[in-house]
């Protein structure tokens, strides 16, 4: 009897990428946390359109200003945190300690006609603090709980987490900062069935830039440079742009998922924002002050946000 090779080749892949259920939980890892795959990490250039699903509010920004250095970049004590640079100014850090999304003003969701399930704030595992962002952290009315330390990620997710509009048309370098910690299911060749990725876009629509899947055994230094984006090129002296991150299942095998920490964006250009303030010669205590703050954005990166706090 003649067996034709391929199509037992393809039957038996097809048995092994539906085997294992997706409420089967995975085994822990050495350093404690839920892992099922050992083969290492895939990354690749991705695209992707989501028309009609990103919020066009212009940011209001907040900067900081670096000491002399060089570029920002992850340190070789990989604590996350970029080394010093002259003329470097961050505008976005984001820990995921706080009140996520409403701190930094991040556009959450889920797909249409999937999961209702999106991006939110987890205890399970961080690389700096105590929390991070877990792909399915957060969800709409209706459906459980999950918590990656007994649950994993739903089959059939689309997730989304995005910030922008922020400035780049007065930037002469911009660089996006961050930490990842993925297991998911590998990819087989040319088909990818579960993956995280991250973008940018200049029109809130086109997003450009790589995916991963697998199992990264660590939290992975990812630097994004938005000066060389995939299909995209260099985003400096865009007036509006885009950065997204992504979680996408299919339909069968899935695992703890994917977890994001400390994102930071940087940008340089010729001057910091400058603030200056009206000096007081006398004040009384319980008496009436009056305080006069002026905020000049020269690098053009977007309105500034400024507060005052009561201390008198």
């Amino acid at each position: 009897m003649r067996v034709c090779f391929p199509l037992v080749m393809a039957l038996l892949l097809l048995l092994c990428h539906s085997s294992l259920p997706s409420t089967a939980r995975a085994p822990e890892d050495s350093k404690g946390y839920r892992s099922r795959h050992t083969a290492g990490i895939t990354v690749q250039p991705h695209a992707i359109t989501l028309s009609g699903l990103v919020a066009k509010t212009p940011r209001l920004v907040q900067t900081a200003t670096m000491n002399r250095g060089s570029r920002p970049g992850n340190n070789s004590q990989a604590t996350g945190k970029p080394e010093s640079s002259e003329g470097w100014h961050r505008i976005l850090a984001e820990g995921f300690e706080d009140s996520f999304p409403k701190t930094n003003d991040w556009d959450v969701y889920y797909a249409p006609g999937y999961q209702p399930y999106f991006w939110g704030m987890s205890d399970y595992m961080s690389f700096d603090g105590t929390h991070s962002a877990w792909c399915a952290g957060a969800h709409d009315s209706g459906v459980p709980d999950l918590h990656p330390a007994t649950d994993d990620y739903p089959d059939s997710l689309r997730t989304y987490m995005v910030w922008g509009p922020f400035d780049l048309s007065s930037a002469t370098d911009a660089t996006l900062l961050f930490h990842y910690w993925i297991d998911c299911e590998l990819n087989y060749g040319e088909n990818w069935y579960d993956w995280f990725s991250w973008y940018a876009s200049k029109d809130g629509e086109y997003f450009a830039g790589y995916r991963a899947c697998g199992q990264s055994h660590d939290w992975v230094d990812q630097e994004f440079d938005l000066t060389d984006v995939y299909q995209l090129g260099d985003l400096t002296g865009e007036p509006e742009v885009w950065i997204a991150y992504r979680f996408v299942s299919d339909w069968s095998i899935t695992s703890v998922g994917v977890f994001v920490d400390d994102v930071e964006l940087w940008i340089e250009g010729d001057q910091p924002p400058s603030i200056t303030h009206t000096p007081l010669d006398t004040a009384q205590e319980g008496s009436d002050l009056t305080v006069t703050v002026s905020i000049t954005d020269d690098m053009g990166v977007g309105r500034c946000r400024s507060s005052v706090s009561e201390g008198w």
